[in-house]
């Protein structure tokens, strides 16, 4: 096959011992083509502070699916801490809502010094 007619499957091999090899070309090609950002991916904020201003310093609360979002863990993972009392909402509403300063006191007294 022609250099200029290869695409992004021809340089994507699996060998035999089941391990993928992917050129850097290729894998470009396949994040311009989904429109896919790595470095999107794997950024967490850093501290507490990070993560809260991350959503905006107006807001107060945050339901646990936004919760989540902040701390990179699942929404499934926020209930637990709540259940455990790790994690404290607010008992007002339907809506479990977590203040600001509750999810910077959990950072805070979770992070090892």
């Amino acid at each position: 096959m022609n250099s200029h007619n290869a695409t992004a499957t021809d340089n994507i091999m699996l060998n035999s011992s089941g391990q993928l090899s992917v050129s850097r070309t290729a894998l470009e090609e396949l994040f311009q083509r989904n429109q896919f950002r790595p470095a999107d991916t794997f950024q967490r904020p850093q501290g507490a502070q990070a993560a809260v201003e991350q959503k905006g310093p107006s807001r107060l609360a945050f339901t646990a699916k936004e919760t989540a979002e902040l701390l990179g863990v699942s929404d499934a993972t926020v209930y637990r801490l709540l259940k455990r009392g790790l994690l404290r909402c607010s008992l007002a509403l339907r809506t479990k809502l977590i203040s600001k300063k509750e999810i910077e006191r959990f950072l805070e007294s979770s992070s090892s010094i």
